[in-house]
C-alpha cells in the first residue's frame, strides 16, 4: 500500500488532494461523511466493510432547546423532527434542568415569606419580647 502525502483541498473544497511522494502523482479523494468519520477515529468492527456515520438531518441542538423552552415535551419534539429520543434528550436536558431550577427558585420564593414571618413569631413567642429585644435575646 503506498502511503499519500496531503497537499491541501481543490478549489470547491470537496476533494482532498494528495500526492504520492514518491512519484510526485497527484491523486484527488472525495471528502465524504465516511471520510470524516475515518478521520475522527471512528472504528470498523471486523465483519463490517463500511463506517457506520450519524448523520442527521433532524433538527439543531439550538432548535431543539428552543422548542423545548417553548413548552414542547421531549418527545414531541422527537416525534416532529422523526429523530431518536435519546439523542432529543441529550440536548434538552440543560433546558429541563433550567426549568426545574425556575421552578425551585419560585416555590422557596414563595415560602422564604413565609419562614420569616414564622420565625418572627417564635422570636416573640420564646422571648416575650419586642422584635429588637428578641433579637439580641437570641443572638446571646
Amino acid at each position: 500500500m503506498r502511503e499519500l502525502k496531503v497537499v491541501g483541498l481543490d478549489v470547491d473544497g470537496k476533494r482532498l488532494i494528495c500526492e504520492a511522494p514518491d512519484s510526485g502523482d497527484n491523486f484527488a479523494i472525495r471528502v465524504d461523511n465516511r471520510l470524516r468519520a475515518a478521520v475522527r477515529g471512528d472504528k470498523a468492527t471486523s465483519n463490517q466493510t463500511e463506517i457506520e456515520v450519524e448523520v442527521s438531518s433532524g433538527l439543531r441542538p439550538k432548535e431543539i432547546q428552543s422548542r423545548i423552552r417553548a413548552g414542547a415535551s421531549v418527545e414531541q419534539v422527537a416525534a416532529l423532527a422523526g429523530e431518536d429520543i435519546d439523542r432529543i434528550r441529550r440536548f434538552a436536558s440543560p433546558v429541563l434542568l433550567e426549568r426545574s431550577q425556575g421552578r425551585l427558585d419560585k416555590i422557596v420564593g414563595s415560602l422564604a415569606p413565609q419562614w420569616l414571618q414564622n420565625r418572627h413569631e417564635h422570636k416573640q413567642h420564646v422571648t416575650g419580647l419586642p422584635d429588637e429585644a428578641a433579637g439580641r435575646a437570641l443572638k446571646a
